[in-house]
């Protein structure tokens, strides 16, 4: 993968590092979503103001720490990424503006929303993975897991778009096109496995 900074290099080798020995990891926040995650947020980032020395690893580290069926693990990531960036040479204002990112791009605690533009751009790239066929694939990954029937993720899934598109709107006009593109699809598929007799 190319970045704009070579400290992101040095993330970047981390994170796969870490994957390549973490054994917990919920299936629909692997490295693939992150390295999607890092793509989507490149690809709605068109403003010269953007801090990309805190976007770039900010992108790649936002959910390191996701064991399977867990919740409230922020900290966990918090933790993991704040050694990831000393190890490579943040300065501690970098560290603090990365975590402070990574903190409020999830909805888990509906008062923290990002104020700054690299925390916006990277609640709106996570919220794209959720969306799409690659969002399903996602739940079906986690509902396998976590031996949810069909039903179950479908209801989980809908319950989980809806309250993204009527609570937390994107952020920016590109982001929600791109995510109405394929939200449509998702709402789709849950219709259909909640039509099924069961």
């Amino acid at each position: 993968m190319d970045f704009l900074n070579i400290e992101t290099k040095c993330v970047y080798s981390h994170v796969k590092n870490y994957f390549k020995n973490s054994k917990n990891q919920d299936p629909a926040h692997g490295l693939d979503h992150l390295i999607r995650v890092y793509k989507n947020g490149m690809l709605i980032s068109n403003n010269k103001e953007i801090n990309f020395k805190i976007l770039e690893p900010s992108l790649l580290l936002h959910d390191i720490v996701k064991p399977l069926g867990k919740n409230k693990v922020l900290n966990l990531t918090l933790k993991k990424s704040k050694e990831i960036l000393s190890n490579c040479k943040y300065n501690s204002e970098q560290i603090r503006e990365i975590l402070y990112t990574i903190e409020t791009h999830s909805r888990s605690d509906l008062r923290i929303k990002p104020k700054t533009l690299e925390g916006k751009i990277v609640y709106d790239a996570d919220k794209i993975d959720g969306v799409g066929q690659i969002g399903i694939n996602r739940v079906k990954k986690m509902g396998k897991k976590l031996n949810w029937t069909e039903q179950k993720m479908a209801t989980w899934y809908k319950k989980r778009i809806l309250d993204v598109v009527e609570n937390e709107p994107f952020y920016f006009k590109k982001s929600k096109k791109i995510a109405n593109q394929r939200i449509d699809l998702s709402l789709e598929w849950c219709e259909k496995i909640l039509l099924k007799k069961t």
